[in-house]
């Protein structure tokens, strides 16, 4: 399966997620502020990266409105998986349901992939949902000459989600699927062309062909 370029993931059911989000984010803001506050959903980018980033931010600013509305902090599922809240992924909860094959042992505030591809496999969606986002909050692997890490999404074959990091951090990765089957098991195949080991990098012990850790998957239905 051939790597895709940025430019190769389809930037109009992306801009159909944002237009959606500013829709919400238009509803959620008191009359008192400015109407436009969502205007930036208007303009559209030149490229799946700036689609992505433009739909990150309305997104963003849904979760902080919710947050503030919520006044709380989220209630994590005990199960492998819930639509529409917080996942944690690390050895407290039950993700091998979720991660099916290429990923490592849990730890404490996270799961490494492990080797150069990965399956993770999420339950069918809710009825009467037209568009899904998943926010992925990982740690891909950077060590010293190891310069950049790639992480390619792919669903039904068609890649649908691409990040690249230079320097290893926290980041987060948006994942958007549009009209899935909502009796079908959503299976998304990771790419990690990019994967190194420890061993070779550091010196340690760990053999291990790491990508990226995962730590935490947030699912928002639309």
């Amino acid at each position: 399966m051939p790597l895709p370029d940025y430019t190769e993931i389809n930037v109009d059911p992306i801009m159909a997620a944002v237009r959606k989000l500013a829709a919400e984010r238009r509803s959620s803001v008191s009359s008192a502020q400015p109407e436009n506050d969502a205007s930036r959903a208007i303009r559209l980018p030149a490229n799946s990266r700036e689609a992505t980033k433009l739909m990150h931010e309305i997104y963003s600013d849904l979760m902080k409105d919710w947050e503030l509305k919520s006044a709380k902090t989220p209630v994590y599922s005990k199960h492998y998986w819930k639509w529409n809240e917080p996942v944690l992924i690390n050895k407290f909860h039950p993700v091998d349901q979720l991660l099916v094959s290429g990923w490592s042992h849990s730890e404490d505030d996270r799961v490494w992939s492990d080797g150069s591809h990965a399956q993770m496999k999420i339950p069918p969606p809710p009825a009467e949902i037209d568009s899904i986002i998943l926010t992925v909050s990982m740690t891909p692997y950077c060590e010293k000459e190891l310069t950049r890490q790639r992480i390619f999404v792919y669903h039904d074959e068609r890649p649908i989600a691409a990040f690249s990091a230079r320097t290893r951090g926290d980041y987060e990765m948006l994942i958007f699927l549009e009209n899935h089957p909502r009796d079908t098991a959503v299976v998304l195949d990771w790419h990690f062309p990019d994967a190194s080991s420890p061993a070779n990098l550091e010196g340690t012990s760990d053999s291990r062909q790491l990508g990226v850790a995962l730590h935490k998957i947030t699912t928002h239905t639309i």
